[in-house]
């Protein structure tokens, strides 16, 4: 237990396991078996629960630990995971709680569009739920609907630079204003 953290302040780490405080030194030991960097914190809810909605607040309120890990060493924790299941289901279900409770289903389509983008275990989660929901979106759909929301994605990113331009003219103008004040 002395791995144990409360940030990573070079945000070398990610956040990528939760678990109950009678799993952390199982997962500690794999780790260390297999020479996988780590650091471990305990979550502080009133940071790492803000965007989570409060029905899930209140399930998750117990003594978890985030177990962080490099970003490079994550496909390698997911393999580790994988062949040592039973370590895994509670953080499983605390990561199914979130996205039940803090997406819609756009949202979730959006995991399996950009999976990249999302934990391994997300799309697995994310196929669940839709199906649940009885919503099942055929692979061949993927390609479009991920070119649809790219369009989407870069049309927001040039309002933004627009935006950002425009403000960026605007206190530029407004300084040189002050300036001239000053002069005269």
């Amino acid at each position: 237990m002395k791995d144990i953290l409360d940030l990573d302040d070079d945000n070398q780490f990610s956040d990528y396991i939760f678990v109950y405080e009678h799993q952390i030194d199982g997962v500690i030991d794999l780790l260390k078996e297999n020479n996988i960097p780590f650091k471990v914190k305990v979550p502080a809810y009133t940071q790492d629960t803000l965007i989570v909605p409060n029905s899930t607040v209140k399930e998750l309120q117990r003594k978890d630990f985030a177990i962080q890990v490099p970003l490079n060493n994550q496909p390698k924790v997911d393999y580790l995971m994988a062949e040592n299941e039973g370590l895994l289901q509670d953080s499983r279900q605390i990561r199914k709680l979130f996205l039940i409770n803090s997406l819609d289903n756009d949202g979730l389509i959006n995991i399996l569009l950009f999976p990249e983008e999302w934990l391994n275990m997300d799309r697995e989660i994310a196929l669940e739920i839709l199906s649940v929901k009885g919503i099942n979106i055929p692979e061949s759909e993927y390609l479009q609907r991920r070119s649809e929301q790219e369009d989407i994605r870069k049309e927001n990113n040039k309002k933004t630079k627009t935006k950002k331009i425009i403000l960026f003219v605007f206190v530029f103008i407004m300084i040189l204003l002050v300036l001239l004040n000053f002069e005269l």
